[in-house]
């Protein structure tokens, strides 16, 4: 059995809420546990008996259920984005029972066309949510879907609640990433293309393809002098600028073993006064993969990324 963890969140208090995976009797359930601020289970120091059993919950929504990710509504209710065949967000109350106000049981599961991923979710104004990851059948197709308080899809975005986006060969998500104005952004490999190469969606509030990023919404990340390119996450810039972080290969292996950064205007042109080709590689260590996971900027809008290598 192995329980993984995908996702922190900082409670008003203080408290670390984790959410991952729990592998049990076979099964994958998605699970939260609450930690106080001295890195113990409850709040200071005792266990909290309000969150779930002993500062832990554990649900099962299928036989293997993937959980992405973790916010806070507006109201501090937890919000998990997981996928089991299809699309699923969930909503727990601060005592950590599922909030039966969201879609009567406190799952909504959105079906594009069966297997369908989830990569990353996002908490909204108005304690909407906006998930994004793939569709399953047309394994081409991006997507996304947004929700209003009560679980349903929101019919403001894309006029039914959810959009795909058919623009690659085979769509491969690896994350996203909210921007200014409603707008978000989201990351896909061409998985079927040579060389396979990192994209990115921007799409508007109202669920449709934003046509002031490159004319139709989606561009390729900058491939320099490499053979493989990808993104994992990233983080807009004062000027509206997109910095991404992921990887580049450059060894004939088809995976990534050097971390890079990539960076694209807000019209969305590769930005070339960006280490002069759009695409900064660190040469300096070379894995047999890598990954960044997270990216930030700081006040000076310099990157602090987290990732993972072997």
């Amino acid at each position: 059995n192995a329980d993984i963890g995908y996702g922190l969140i900082l409670g008003a208090d203080n408290s670390i809420h984790a959410v991952g995976s729990a592998r049990v009797s076979g099964t994958t359930d998605f699970a939260v546990a609450r930690y106080a601020s001295d890195g113990t289970l409850g709040i200071s120091g005792s266990l909290d008996v309000s969150f779930g059993t002993n500062g832990t919950v554990q649900f099962s929504i299928g036989a293997t259920d993937q959980v992405r990710s973790m916010s806070f509504d507006d109201e501090k209710r937890i919000l998990i984005g997981t996928y089991v065949s299809d699309m699923v967000v969930s909503r727990l109350l601060a005592d950590g029972t599922l909030d039966t106000t969201f879609s009567t049981d406190g799952h909504s599961a959105t079906n594009f066309s069966g297997n369908d991923v989830l990569v990353v979710s996002y908490s909204l104004p108005g304690n909407r949510t906006l998930a994004m990851g793939r569709t399953g059948l047309a394994a081409t197709d991006c997507a996304a879907a947004q929700y209003l308080s009560d679980g349903s899809l929101d019919t403001a975005f894309a006029n039914d609640g959810k959009n795909t986006f058919t623009a690659l060969l085979q769509c491969a998500p690896t994350g996203g990433f909210l921007v200014t104005d409603g707008k978000a952004v989201l990351l896909a490999q061409e998985a079927s293309a040579t060389p396979n190469r990192g994209r990115a969606f921007r799409f508007l509030s109202s669920g449709f393809l934003d046509t002031s990023f490159s004319t139709d919404g989606l561009v390729s990340i900058p491939l320099g002098t490499y053979e493989e390119t990808d993104s994992f996450t990233g983080a807009q810039m004062a000027d509206g600028s997109l910095v991404l972080y992921g990887g580049v290969e450059d060894d004939g292996s088809r995976v990534l073993n050097l971390s890079a950064a990539f960076r694209i205007t807000n019209d969305g042109v590769t930005d070339t006064s960006f280490d002069t080709d759009g695409l900064y590689a660190d040469t300096t260590g070379s894995f047999n993969y890598i990954q960044l996971n997270d990216g930030r900027l700081d006040s000076q809008e310099n990157s602090v990324v987290a990732g993972q290598h072997t």
